[in-house]
């Protein structure tokens, strides 16, 4: 009893602990926000305590409200005029806040509870009266995460400290540096490494959101509900900007391109969205039996498709033809396999007609996707096409047209070249950034801060700073192999799993037509993971929620049918053997439904063995002392600004005379660029001060990131401090001065200077 009261006290102290981080947080992040309207900041924080307390009492009806409002607030502040404030993320944070504080009272509950006295008693206080965990993880999946979530972590906070210039190792006080040629602040990188921080871990938290409330079938369609009935709002705000007013919630540049953003940050986010629910709304219709409802989710497919082609992205377009492709490939198969199976001596006419119409689009389709790949003649009436007038079909058919004379003229790549819209350079910049750090990247969000150095470095005169327009390569360039591998392979165990799931059923005649929701989510997933090649659309926080959603609906639904399969597997063998033992806990774990099924776990115990520990330690050390060794030489703020020709001279003041000579006063920290005359440098020091320190001034001289040399100053006069440059080969250097003390001249009476003042500096010179 004494050692489950020290577990119970231990856990307690973690919790709080947790909850102590989680609003340090939340509020640190939160502060940074500008509200320019009062009401709002009420609205938008009466919100976050709404969706809270909901959470907190009944997570599932939060979890459906958040799903609801995803793709909806995302233009409130482009609407009413004022500068963004990213609504949706901090309801997730109010959701997820009440979310745990909702599963940990319901663990503190099942402890004490009378009818969990034997669990008590025996010392288990993870597990509620049926044996199910109440705060749980797929095993499998959750292990890479967690050591994603990790590099991710050690990556943004070196990425931080790097755009905060070191401090207080180089400098004593953070200064908002400039930090790369477009003109991008400190203040500014940092806070946008923490956003996409933020929503990695985000997206990960909401599947495992997802993965825990969703513990019937009814939740899982009420939510597969929820997600599609969110449709109808953003149907007919888009509806509205075509029709009735363009400027709505959209900007100019894209209401002058002809192309709505409905309730999206752009249209491009709004045709991630399409990509995402078009196969839904396939799998929804196959999957409900009244007609009425099929007829209406037909109708609300088919306005969806249309705001696909308001919106004019290609890539939407791209994925519908790669979403009816895949479904028809499981249709044909699925009707082969009926005919095969029932042995039919008549032909179905009905059945091999509607075979055979399925199977001639396939072709079709294959064919001319194929004919405009090797730029075969049969197709190039397409390519030609004169403008219809609406902006998707023409810019398919410009995109068509375009790769077919360059493919013909000049090969392969380069008519790739020409249709990317100027994505080629993109994708080589992060390809540059991967080949100059191939194992920990430049940092976590470091791409966007980055690029117009490498725009400097390769492509002189490209000027567009976007995201990387893929996003495998934007992965492999900010967090290098080890972040794309770790990827890849959460990408592959949630493929693994779903086929795993679909060939064990099939294998034991088990599948049903409730299968068809799963299957609509696995095309949605595979259809978004082959248009990444084309854009890393989760960087809108909308898109990456409703992507993780999608993962996280995945899993919850292969972990309910592999439960209640489990169950209904015990059932049956207790009354075939007369067994009392129907225990769900002990079965919900095991694997019953072929490679799909899940291993769940309890949140305390990711574990790895010695092998894997080891690894692991081994690759993070190595990333982080990679990442750490490139932030101090070629992307540190004090090598760039030298080599790219910017910047951020701080602490000189005006030259002043004395004794027939010049010098410059300067501040405890003080930084400027130089050309280099020489191979080594001549820095004149001079240290007045009338403060009584009891330590000596100690005078810290840094070349580029580089401490160079310390000295200790004991009097007040002049000294010439030498540094060899010989293993600086750049022809420009950052020289930076620091010390540990400084005064002000008005605090001491001598005048009304009210400059902080460090040290004398004369002329600097080289020499060889």
């Amino acid at each position: 009893m004494l050692n489950k009261n020290r577990s119970i006290n231990a856990s307690s102290i973690k919790n709080f602990l947790i909850f102590l981080a989680y609003w340090a947080v939340f509020f640190l992040y939160h502060r940074t926000v500008v509200y320019d309207r009062l009401y709002l900041l009420i609205i938008v924080n009466l919100l976050i305590l709404a969706i809270f307390l909901v959470a907190l009492y009944r997570t599932i009806l939060a979890f459906y409200i958040f799903i609801f409002l995803i793709p909806l607030l995302n233009t409130v502040c482009l609407i009413i005029g004022i500068r963004n404030v990213n609504i949706i993320f901090y309801l997730f944070l109010g959701l997820f806040l009440g979310f745990l504080i909702n599963r940990f009272k319901e663990v503190y509950e099942k402890i004490y509870s009378p009818d969990n006295s034997d669990a008590v008693r025996a010392g288990d206080s993870s597990r509620n009266k049926d044996g199910i965990n109440e705060i749980i993880y797929d095993v499998d999946i959750a292990k890479p995460a967690f050591i994603f979530i990790i590099v991710l972590i050690i990556s943004a906070i070196i990425t931080i400290y790097r755009y905060a210039n070191f401090v207080p190792l180089i400098t004593t006080r953070f200064y908002d540096l400039t930090v790369n040629h477009f003109g991008h602040t400190s203040r500014g990188a940092i806070t946008w490494t923490l956003r996409y921080l933020f929503y990695y871990i985000a997206g990960l938290g909401l599947i495992f959101i997802a993965f825990n409330v969703l513990k019937k079938k009814r939740d899982f369609y009420v939510s597969f509900a929820v997600l599609l009935f969110s449709s109808i709002p953003v149907i007919i705000v888009g509806l509205y900007q075509k029709y009735f007013d363009a400027g709505f919630g959209n900007i100019s540049f894209w209401i002058n391109a002809g192309r709505i953003n409905s309730t999206f940050t752009d249209p491009n986010a709004l045709g991630s969205y399409i990509i995402l629910l078009f196969p839904l709304f396939v799998a929804a219709i196959i999957f409900l039996r009244r007609w009425y409802l099929k007829i209406f989710i037909l109708v609300l497919l088919l306005l969806f498709v249309y705001l696909a082609f308001l919106s004019g992205s290609r890539n939407a377009f791209l994925s519908m033809v790669i979403s009816l492709l895949i479904f028809a490939v499981i249709g044909i198969s699925i009707a082969l396999r009926h005919l095969i199976k029932k042995k039919i001596k008549r032909p179905n006419t009905s059945a091999f007609l509607s075979a055979g119409i399925v199977v001639l689009i396939i072709i079709i389709l294959m064919s001319a996707f194929l004919g405009l790949l090797i730029g075969t003649d049969v197709f190039k009436p397409v390519t030609q096409l004169q403008e219809t007038g609406n902006l998707l079909l023409d810019r398919i058919s410009e995109t068509a047209g375009v790769y077919y004379e360059t493919l013909k003229t000049k090969g392969f790549y380069k008519a790739i070249e020409a249709i990317s819209s100027g994505r080629e350079i993109l994708w080589q910049q992060a390809y540059y950034m991967f080949k100059d750090h191939p194992v920990s990247g430049v940092g976590q969000g470091a791409y966007f801060i980055e690029l117009p150095d490498y725009h400097r470095k390769y492509h002189r005169g490209f000027h567009l700073i976007d995201f990387a327009g893929n996003y495998y390569l934007q992965i492999l360039s900010e967090l290098g192999v080890v972040g794309i591998v770790l990827v890849l392979f959460i990408f592959f165990l949630f493929m693994k799993k779903a086929l795993g799931y679909f060939l064990g059923k099939n294998r034991g005649g088990a599948l049903k037509k409730d299968d068809w929701l799963l299957a609509g989510l696995v095309i949605s997933f595979a259809a978004m993971a082959a248009v990444f090649m084309l854009g890393p659309h989760t960087n809108f926080i909308e898109v990456q929620f409703l992507f993780c959603l999608v993962l996280g609906l995945i899993i919850a639904y292969i972990k309910v049918s592999n439960k209640n399969q489990a169950v209904n597997l015990s059932a049956s063998n207790a009354a075939l053997t007369g067994s009392k033992e129907t225990s769900k806990g002990r079965l919900a774990n095991k694997c019953k439904a072929g490679p799909g099924c899940l291993k769940v776990g309890s949140l305390n115990k990711i574990r790895f063995d010695t092998a894997s520990v080891i690894s692991i330690v081994f690759i993070l050390v190595v990333f982080t002392a990679t990442l750490s060794y490139s932030s101090v030489t070629d992307l540190s703020i004090n090598y760039k600004q030298a080599q790219y020709s910017y910047e951020n001279d701080y602490g000189f003041y005006g030259e002043e005379f004395e004794d027939g000579g010049s010098f410059q006063w300067i501040a405890k920290d003080a930084s400027v660029v130089l050309t280099r005359g020489g191979s080594k440098i001549i820095i004149p020091v001079k240290s007045v001060s009338p403060a009584d320190y009891k330590i000596p001034n100690f005078i810290r001289i840094y070349i580029d990131s580089t401490l160079v040399k310390i000295i200790r100053v004991r009097d007040d006069n002049w000294h010439d401090i030498e540094i060899d440059l010989n293993n600086f080969m750049k022809k420009r250097i950052t020289v930076t001065i620091s010390m540990n003390q400084s005064w002000v001249p008005k605090d001491y009476g001598i005048s009304n200077d009210t400059r902080e003042l460090g040290i004398k500096v004369g002329k600097i010179r080289f020499e060889e």
